[in-house]
C-alpha cells in the first residue's frame, strides 16, 4: 500500500513538472556571436537584407516563438524589422518570400542593444508579440534581422551551442513580382559563402504535446503496477 502511495505521489510530481513546462519558455535556437561583420542589413525598398536558416529544438517536439535576440554593431536606431519565413519547396537553401502565401510574419519592433563587455558587439532583444510564430521540430525556418536605418551589421556566429542549422545565410537586395509589401524580402535571394550570423530564438512548448506526455507517463507507471501484481 505504502508503495502504492509513493508511486502515485511520484507520478503526480512528474504530471505537475509537465504542466509547469507548458509555461516555462525554452531556448530553441541560439548561435552566439564571435566577431562582427561587414554585412549590412537594413529595411527599405531595396535592402540589403540578411536572412540565416535554423532548425529549432524544442523537448515537445513543437512551441510558440516568444522572444528573439541577435548580435552586431551598434545602430543609429532602435526600430528594427524582424521576420520568420517558413524554407522554400523549390529551394531549401533560401527562404520563400514575404507574402501571405508563403507564411512568412513581420514584426516591427523596438530594442534598444548593450554592450555589457565592451567588445564592440551589441546584443539586441524583444518580444515577439502577439505569439504567432510556431516552430516544428524538424522544420527548417528562416530568421531575419534589419534595422530600419542604414549602418548596422549583423555579427558573425560559429557552429549552433542549441538546435541545429543547414545552410549559409542569405542576403536579398531587392524585390521581385508577387510580394505584397514590395520590400527586399522578396528576393532574389543570394548565399553569402561561408557565413552564418549570431541570434537565439526562444519559444513556450505547445501545452497539448506535453499534456499527452503526462498521460503516456501515467500510463506506463500503471501497466508496470499491474505487471507486479501479476
Amino acid at each position: 500500500m505504502l508503495k502504492s502511495i509513493k508511486s502515485l505521489i511520484i507520478l503526480g510530481g512528474l504530471i505537475a513538472t509537465a504542466s509547469t513546462q507548458t509555461h516555462a519558455s525554452w531556448i530553441a535556437f541560439e548561435q552566439l556571436p564571435s566577431e562582427n561583420s561587414t554585412h549590412e542589413s537594413h529595411h527599405n525598398s531595396a535592402g540589403p537584407i540578411l536572412a540565416d536558416d535554423f532548425i529549432g529544438y524544442l523537448p515537445a517536439g513543437q512551441g510558440t516563438v516568444t522572444k528573439v535576440e541577435w548580435w552586431g554593431t551598434a545602430s543609429s536606431s532602435d526600430d528594427w524589422e524582424l521576420t520568420f519565413h517558413n524554407h522554400n519547396p523549390a529551394n531549401l537553401t533560401v527562404p520563400n518570400i514575404d507574402n501571405p502565401f508563403s507564411g512568412g510574419l513581420k514584426h516591427m519592433v523596438t530594442a534598444a542593444g548593450m554592450d555589457a563587455d565592451g567588445d564592440g558587439i551589441w546584443h539586441y532583444k524583444a518580444e515577439w508579440n502577439p505569439q504567432d510564430w510556431k516552430i516544428y521540430l524538424p522544420d527548417l525556418d528562416w530568421f531575419s534581422v534589419a534595422n530600419i536605418s542604414s549602418g548596422w551589421e549583423w555579427a558573425l556566429a560559429d557552429t549552433p551551442t542549441i538546435g541545429g542549422q543547414i545552410f549559409d545565410a542569405v542576403r536579398s537586395t531587392g524585390g521581385v513580382g508577387g510580394c505584397t509589401d514590395g520590400g527586399p524580402h522578396c528576393g532574389p535571394w543570394q548565399s553569402i559563402r561561408g557565413a552564418d550570423f549570431a541570434f537565439r530564438v526562444t519559444a513556450v512548448p505547445e501545452p497539448g504535446t506535453i499534456l499527452l506526455l503526462s498521460v503516456g507517463l501515467l500510463g506506463l507507471a500503471r501497466c508496470k503496477r499491474i505487471s507486479k501484481l501479476d
